[in-house]
């Protein structure tokens, strides 16, 4: 009898990096031996398969197609009449109107899911837009103005189905900014035809694909903006909820500083009260939520949607008590009310363009740089909003059509009243987690905002302003990016340059200055390199000797050669012509009479053969060699500035070699008397005094094979081939970058 141990055999087969034997117990019996050898061939064809399957395959080429495009960069002739043509097409007229791309596919569950966002966001959207009023100076109704007509337009014309419009506390903050300081009654006036020329600008910026602007904006420019902003809002805010008044919400840190110092004694106890208690619930609404253990699913929605809808409650209940204490203590007026709020919806119309006996001039040129700072600043919040939701929900949004969106929604508010609108961070994030699924979703919440202003208006003249300063505190104190410090501490310390300037300037200065001058140095940081381009400088000393015989007396003779390769590290442009010529003339040709002093040839010549040279009678061979594998990218100007370089080299008897060098560039570079030679020449040509050679590369790979394999060989210093037999006695070497 015969039997095969299934457990060596399973360990057998299962071991994948080892061929092993199958292990067979043999006993008496024929019939039951053939059938053990049958089962342990099979079981070894399976092992043999299984090893097979685990061998790497080897791989033969078989065809091969290679393609190269270039991206980004001008643009040629073809390719704009490819655009143009593209821009008139039915499909492109389309995407300029997303709507009419994803209506026909508008379903049940969407409008279930949008309908269920719209009213939820519209819960938040009421007393922000009641707040943020506050901050531009305004009256309360124009918050509730702000926040429909540009839901709309952007149904109609986004891109994004997560981003809801409206009013913002920066967008606030610098429509205050805006006003020219004789405003005085009409403030109103001055903020619906900023909202009317900010739509037009953005729609400009649209139209031209002008978006690119933006990217000139720096990320620590904008987080120092934003915090700026964002402390100057809730600095400012205090006194609402100290019950003081005084100056303006834009005044710098130091006027309200003093404002507060001056109104000390002014301070009512009933206000505070009222702030701090509803800054309380807002904080312990925040936080309301169950444990992720639990299962109770209704009570989960529940608390989310009390969490969510916190500001509304705070407001409702504010306004009950700020209506129970006007109407039992009405002649003492224990809280600061905000008054009378004008009922009823806006009138449909274009906005004054002359008023205050001012002509339209005059109006215009009163609104100064706010203009252009409100449409830039409006335009990237909304823009980085979109893409932020975009990336975490896997859609892609069309920047350009973001402008037209923005242009459109801040042009049609104007006609209603309103003050300029962008995209709000904080509505649209509850717009996401309320599950919008179209942006469908922001015409339910202009609808609900158009449904509480027509039925609910006369009930906001019993909102505190202390509440609404608690508000804005609560809602911007989110707004602090601190982590970006340490980051930038790690990363680039440059860069914390702009980040403080911007800040330190908001504060003391302005918000509006302070974005102005942030960029300024920013994009001086980021044009510096243009002016001092990084350029390496390879110094190679080398001394040759080579053995003669002269009347059968034999003799040696010893030439020392000193190579200076410059190469630039990028393309050179106008910026830098100046201070290319200067490098030449104040470090590279002032380098050779120092490398030929006597404190730089001991260690040249601490290898002497004989002894029989010494190294003052020397003869000293100079050489400059300009590598201009970049040129073909530099400017016309910087390419003329080359020309004195080379006349430079010329007037110092310098031996100035090109290598990897264009002959169309050499056309622009070198002087008339050589310019033939170089056209007409081969691999190399030069002037009639030998003082310019130039080297010549067939093609771009060996120009790039040329600079990497000197970059392989910087410390393995290569024999010297000027002189066929030589030998080295001694050589300095050094590399270092002048920036």
């Amino acid at each position: 009898m015969a039997r095969v141990s299934d457990a060596a055999l399973n360990s057998k087969l299962d071991d994948r990096d080892e061929a092993a034997a199958v292990e067979i117990v043999i006993s008496a019996g024929e019939p039951e031996l053939q059938q053990s050898t049958n089962q342990a061939t099979i079981a070894a064809d399976e092992l043999a398969q299984r090893q097979s399957i685990n061998q790497p395959l080897e791989w033969h080429v078989k065809s091969l197609e290679r393609s190269t495009r270039t991206f980004g960069g001008p643009r040629n002739a073809s390719e704009v009449l490819h655009s143009l043509r593209q821009c008139c097409g039915l499909l492109a007229w389309r995407q300029r109107l997303p709507i009419s791309v994803w209506i026909t596919k508008y379903g049940w569950q969407d409008l279930q899911g949008d309908l269920i966002a719209g009213v939820t966001v519209g819960l938040t959207v009421i007393p922000q837009a009641l707040a943020y009023s506050q901050i531009a100076e305004l009256p309360l109704e124009y918050g509730l103005y702000s926040s429909f007509m540009g839901c709309f337009m952007y149904t109609l014309f986004g891109s994004s189905r997560h981003v809801t419009l409206g009013a913002t506390a920066i967008i606030s903050l610098l429509t205050a900014e805006a006003y020219p300081k004789d405003a005085g009654l009409f403030k109103a006036q001055y903020a619906t035809l900023l909202c009317f020329f900010t739509g037009i600008i953005q729609l400009l910026m649209g139209a031209l694909n002008l978006g690119f602007l933006i990217n000139f904006i720096s990320t620590p420019v904008i987080s120092g903006f934003t915090s700026a902003s964002a402390f100057v809002i809730m600095y400012g805010q205090v006194k609402s909820v100290l019950g003081v008044s005084f100056g303006k919400s834009t005044d710098t840190v130091i006027a309200q500083t003093s404002g507060y110092l001056a109104n000390l004694s002014n301070i009512n106890g009933w206000d505070v009260l009222m702030g701090t208690s509803c800054m309380a619930l807002i904080l312990l609404l925040k936080s309301l939520r169950l444990p992720r253990t639990s299962k109770n699913r209704y009570l989960r929605e529940t608390l989310r949607l009390i969490s969510v809808c916190r500001y509304g409650i705070v407001v409702i209940m504010a306004s009950l008590v700020g209506f129970l204490l006007e109407h039992y203590l009405h002649d003492r007026h224990p809280l600061t009310l905000t008054r009378e709020v004008k009922a009823g919806l806006p009138p449909f119309q274009l906005p004054a363009f002359a008023f205050d006996n001012k002509t339209f001039p005059e109006v215009f040129s009163g609104m100064g740089s706010g203009l252009a700072v409100v449409s830039l600043v409006g335009a990237m919040e909304s823009i980085a909003i979109a893409k932020a939701f975009a990336h975490q929900f896997h859609y892609n949004i069309d920047s350009t059509q973001e402008f037209l969106a923005l242009g459109m929604a801040n042009f049609m508010s104007s006609f209603v009243s309103s003050y300029p609108v962008t995209g709000s961070f904080t509505k649209s994030a509850l717009n996401a987690q309320s599950g919008v699924r179209t942006s469908m979703g922001c015409v339910f919440t202009g609808g609900f905002v158009i449904i509480s202003m027509a039925l609910f208006s006369a009930a906001f003249r019993y909102v505190p302003r202390a509440a609404l300063g608690a508000i804005i505190i609560c809602a911007v104190s989110v707004m602090f990016e601190f982590k970006i410090f340490r980051d930038l501490w790690l990363l680039n310390r440059k860069e914390l340059l702009p980040l403080t300037v911007t800040i330190a300037v908001s504060l003391f200065f302005g918000v509006d200055y302070g974005l102005l001058a942030g960029i300024s140095l920013s994009l001086i940081l980021l044009l510096y390199p243009l002016a001092r381009p990084p350029i390496d400088v390879d110094v190679e000393d080398t001394l040759l000797t080579a053995h003669s015989q002269l009347d059968g007396a034999a003799g040696s003779t010893e030439k020392r050669v000193i190579q200076i390769s410059v190469t630039p590290q990028g393309a050179l442009y106008f910026p830098s012509a100046e201070y290319v010529k200067e490098f030449f003339d104040d470090d590279v040709l002032h380098l050779l009479p120092a490398i030929e002093s006597p404190n730089l040839r001991t260690d040249s010549a601490s290898v002497d053969l004989q002894g029989e040279a010494r190294i003052g009678l020397l003869a000293v061979e100079e050489i400059v060699v300009f590598n201009g594998l970049h040129l073909i990218n530099s400017d016309y100007t910087t390419l003329r500035g080359l020309r004195s370089i080379v006349m430079s080299c010329k007037k110092a008897g310098k031996t100035l070699q090109f290598i990897n060098t264009p002959k169309q560039v050499l056309r622009i570079v070198l002087p008339k008397e050589i310019r033939e030679k170089v056209l007409t020449g081969g691999s190399t040509a030069s002037d009639v005094n030998e003082t310019v050679t130039v080297q010549f590369s067939k093609s771009l790979p060996e120009k790039l094979a040329c600079v990497a394999v000197d970059d392989l060989m910087i410390h393995e210093p290569q024999a010297p081939k000027l002189i066929p037999a030589v030998i080295r006695s001694g050589s300095l070497r050094s590399k270092r970058s002048l920036s």
